[in-house]
C-alpha cells in the first residue's frame, strides 16, 4: 500500500511551523514504517539558513530531533553538526534544559567519530546541568553516554559501573525501555569480561515479543544479539539459535541498520559453532564489509567475534589474523585523534624590533599558533595514556602519580630542570601503545600463545613509534622511555632484552616508580594492595634483577624522607592532573555514580 502521508520537501519547510517540522521529523523516527522520503540534510540546510531572530526554544528542538535522526541514519558528521548548531542556539537563548539535550547528542556524535575525550566533556556538561535541573532523566542519559564512552575504549569494567547506575536511574523514572538498555549494554560488557553469569543474570527478564515502538524494538534486538553470545559462552548453541532468531526478527523490524548487522553477527556465530562453519564464516565476513564501509563503530566488537569463530572452526591463524587487524583498527583510531596535524616544532623566531609593525604581530601569533597546536598535541597524548590505563583497569589519576614520584626521585638525585621535565612526561605517556592492545587479550584466563603474547609486549615499541610520529622534540625522551621501561635491569625484559646500562637511566627510573604505584592500588581482578612498607621490599627484593639497584635505594630514601608522612599522599602525587579539563570530567562523571 502507497504511503498517503504528506511528503516534506524543502519548498514545504516554510509553510511548517517549527513545532510541526519537529513533530514531523520525530514521526520518521520513531514509525516502523516510515518511509525515508525526505532529505535530513535539506532539513539542517533550511534551519541554519534561517535568520537568527527566527530561532527560538523550538529550534533547538528541531536541531536536537534531527541529530537523533541522523545518528539513525548513521551519520554521525551530520548528528555533530545538527546537534553542535543546537547547542549553541541555546547558549545564546539561554535555555538551559535544551542545552543539555543538544549536547548530549553532541557527545553521542562525538563518541561515534571517536573524539572520546571531547564527548567525555560534552557529558560532564550535562550531568551537571541535569543535576541543576533537578532532571533524573537527562542525569540518566548523561550516565549512559559515559558507559557508552568506556565501551569503546574497551574500559568494561568502568562501562558496567555506569550502566549499573543507568538502570538505577531508569528503575526511578519509569522507563521500562531504558532499564531494559542498560542490562542489556551490562550483558554486552560481561561478554568481553567473559562473565556469562552476570550477563545472563541481567537479561532473564527479556521477554520473547518485542514491543511496538521503533526505540524499544531496536534495543529488543540488542538485548537478544546480546543474549545468542551468552548462551554461546555457556555451550547452549540450542538456545542461542532460537534467541538468534528472535533477535533477527526485532532488528529487522526495527529498522535499525547497525543492530540488523549485530544480529547477523550474532547468527552468523551461532552457525560456526552448530557444524555449518562455511556458511557461518562467510556471513561474518560479510557483516565486517559492511561495517568497515558504513559502520566503524562496530568493526572492533564484530572482530571480536571473527576471532571467536575463527577459533571455534579451528582457524587458529585465521583468528589471529583478525586479532591483528584489531590491533591495526585499534592504532588507526588512535592516531587518528591525537596526530590530527603534522604539526613540526620549529625554533622560536627572533622577536627584535623592526620597521614594520605587522610583521612583528604575524611572527607572534605564528608562534603562539604553534605552541598551542603543540600544547593540543601533548593534551591528546596524555588524554589517550588516561584512557589506556582505565582499559587496564587502574584509574584515571595513575599516570600522574607516577610522574610525580618520578620527577620526585629526579629532584632528590639533582637532575637538572629540563631533564626533569622531559622525565615527567615520559612518564605520563609511558604506558600509551597500551591502548592499542585489544581487551579480550587483556582479559583472557587461559594461557596466552606465543603470538598473543608478543602482542601485548608489542604496545612499548608501539607507543614509542606514536610519540616519535608525533613530531616534537620534547617527546624524544618519552619515546625512549616507552620503549625501554619495560626491560629489565638482568636482560630479561622486553620489546629488546637490553641489559643493564644499555636501559637509559630515565626508563630504568620510570620502571621503579611503575612498580610501586602499581603493587599499592587495587585493580578489578586483585582487591587486596600492599601496603607502601611491603612495596619498598618488594622493589629491595627485586633490584639487581628487574630494576636498577642504585634507583630502588634512591627512591626507598626519597619515599621515606619526603613522602611517608604524607596524610593523603595519593591527591599530593596526582594534584597536576588538575590541569587536564578531560581529566576533571572524567572525575565528575565518576562522582556522578556515587550521588
Amino acid at each position: 500500500m502507497q504511503d498517503e502521508r504528506p511528503q516534506i520537501g524543502q519548498q514545504t519547510f516554510a509553510t511548517l511551523s517549527l513545532v510541526e517540522l519537529r513533530h514531523a521529523i520525530k514521526a520518521r523516527a520513531d514509525d516502523l514504517k516510515s518511509a525515508n522520503s525526505w532529505n535530513l540534510e535539506e532539513v539542517l540546510d533550511y534551519l541554519v539558513a534561517l535568520p537568527d531572530g527566527a530561532h527560538k526554544s523550538d529550534s533547538v528542538d528541531v536541531f536536537t530531533q534531527l541529530a537523533r535522526n541522523f545518528f539513525y541514519a548513521g551519520r554521525f558528521d551530520k548528528m555533530l553538526e545538527a546537534a553542535s548548531h543546537g547547542s549553541r542556539l541555546s547558549r545564546t537563548i539561554g535555555d538551559k534544559f535544551q542545552l543539555a539535550r543538544a549536547r548530549d547528542k553532541e557527545g553521542a556524535a562525538l563518541l561515534y567519530l571517536g573524539r572520546f575525550a571531547e564527548a567525555t566533556i560534552a557529558e560532564a556538561e550535562v550531568w551537571l546541568l541535569a543535576r541543576e535541573l533537578s532532571d533524573l532523566r537527562l542525569e540518566m542519559f548523561a550516565i549512559w553516554a559515559m558507559g557508552d564512552i568506556c565501551t569503546a575504549m574497551g574500559q568494561w569494567n568502568e562501562a558496567i559501573r555506569y550502566y549499573r547506575r543507568v538502570h538505577q536511574l531508569a528503575e526511578e523514572v519509569g522507563a521500562a525501555d531504558y532499564e531494559i538498555a542498560a542490562r542489556t549494554l551490562i550483558a554486552e560488557s560481561a561478554i568481553q569480561l567473559r562473565d556469562p553469569d552476570l550477563g545472563l543474570q541481567v537479561l532473564s527478564k527479556v521477554t520473547a515479543h518485542p514491543p511496538p515502538k521503533r526505540t524499544d524494538t531496536v534495543i529488543h534486538g540488542g538485548a537478544l544479539a546480546a543474549l545468542t553470545h551468552l548462551y554461546l559462552q555457556i555451550g547452549d548453541v540450542t538456545a542461542a539459535r532460537e534467541v538468534s532468531e528472535r533477535a533477527m526478527c526485532a532488528a529487522v523490524l526495527g529498522d535499525d541498520p547497525m543492530t540488523i548487522q549485530k544480529c547477523h553477527a550474532s547468527k552468523a556465530l551461532v552457525s560456526v559453532r552448530s557444524g555449518n562453519v562455511e556458511d557461518g564464516l562467510a556471513a561474518l565476513r560479510k557483516c565486517l564489509a559492511i561495517a568497515r564501509s558504513k559502520f566503524p563503530t562496530l568493526v572492533p566488537g564484530l572482530l571480536n567475534t571473527c576471532i571467536d569463530a575463527y577459533e571455534a572452526a579451528g582457524l587458529p591463524d585465521d583468528s589471529l589474523a583478525h586479532l591483528q587487524e584489531l590491533v591495526d583498527w585499534k592504532r588507526t583510531w588512535i592516531e587518528a585523534a591525537v596526530i590530527p596535524h603534522q604539526y613540526v616544532e620549529l625554533p622560536q623566531p627572533p622577536m627584535t624590533p623592526t620597521l614594520d609593525a605587522a610583521a612583528d604581530q604575524g611572527l607572534t601569533a605564528k608562534s603562539h599558533f604553534l605552541h598551542a597546536g603543540i600544547r593540543f598535541r601533548v593534551q591528546g597524548l596524555v588524554e589517550t595514556a588516561v584512557n589506556a590505563e582505565l582499559a587496564r583497569g587502574h584509574g584515571i589519576y595513575r599516570i600522574f602519580r607516577v610522574s610525580r614520584l618520578a620527577t620526585q626521585l629526579a629532584e632528590g638525585l639533582g637532575w637538572k630542570p629540563e631533564r626533569i621535565s622531559e622525565l615527567s612526561l615520559g612518564a605520563r605517556l609511558c604506558s600509551v601503545g597500551m591502548l592499542a592492545v585489544p581487551s579480550n587479550l587483556l582479559q583472557k584466563s587461559s594461557d596466552l600463545s606465543d603470538v598473543e603474547r608478543q602482542l601485548i609486549r608489542d604496545h612499548a615499541r608501539y607507543g614509542g613509534e606514536l610519540l616519535r610520529r608525533s613530531n616534537l622534540r620534547l617527546l624524544e625522551m618519552g619515546a625512549l622511555i616507552s620503549e625501554q621501561f619495560r626491560e629489565r635491569y638482568d636482560g630479561s625484559g622486553y620489546p629488546r632484552g637490553l641489559r643493564g646500562d644499555a636501559i637509559i637511566e630515565e626508563a630504568r627510573l620510570v620502571s621503579v616508580c611503575d612498580a610501586f604505584d602499581a603493587m599499592t592500588h587495587s585493580r578489578p581482578w586483585r582487591s587486596s594492595v600492599r601496603s607502601s612498607g611491603a612495596a619498598l621490599q618488594e622493589l629491595r627484593r627485586c633490584a639487581g634483577s628487574q630494576f636498577d639497584s642504585s634507583f630502588v635505594e634512591a627512591f626507598i630514601d626519597s619515599f621515606r624522607r619526603e613522602l611517608s608522612e604524607r596524610a593523603d599522599l595519593d591527591t599530593f602525587l596526582a594534584r597536576e592532573a588538575e590541569e587536564f579539563e578531560y581529566v576533571r570530567a572524567r572525575a565528575r562523571m565518576e562522582a556522578s555514580l556515587k550521588c
